[in-house]
């Protein structure tokens, strides 16, 4: 018997909420004080202003996506959370557990 979508669905929820992403921001405390020190930086310099002045919204948004798309396969790949059928053995669905990794890593970032 196969398990039905909406069923998938919230195992896939169930998996996200488990892994708590809401902390994500507290285990990245260095990173964090170094992204505000460089915000604050930008805040008040005018090049940053004149270029955001200068693109379209659809170009700010795509670069913003991309920006958050770089840091999660990055952080998957600097940390080794991409797992395979091999390494989490029989009985465990490797699509469902990466996509819970993934969506944990974008809900907390």
């Amino acid at each position: 018997m196969t398990p039905r979508p909406t069923g998938r669905m919230r195992l896939l929820a169930g998996m996200v909420i488990a892994n708590r992403p809401w902390r994500l921001v507290l285990g990245m405390r260095s990173a964090l004080a170094a992204v505000m020190a460089t915000s604050a930086y930008l805040v008040i310099t005018s090049t940053i202003w004149q270029l955001a002045g200068s693109l379209s919204t659809t170009k700010l948004v795509v670069t913003m996506v991309a920006a958050v798309l770089m840091m999660v396969v990055w952080i998957i790949g600097a940390h080794h959370l991409w797992r395979s059928r091999d390494e989490l053995g029989e009985g465990w669905d490797p699509v469902l557990w990466n996509a819970s990794t993934v969506l944990t890593l974008l809900v907390g970032s």
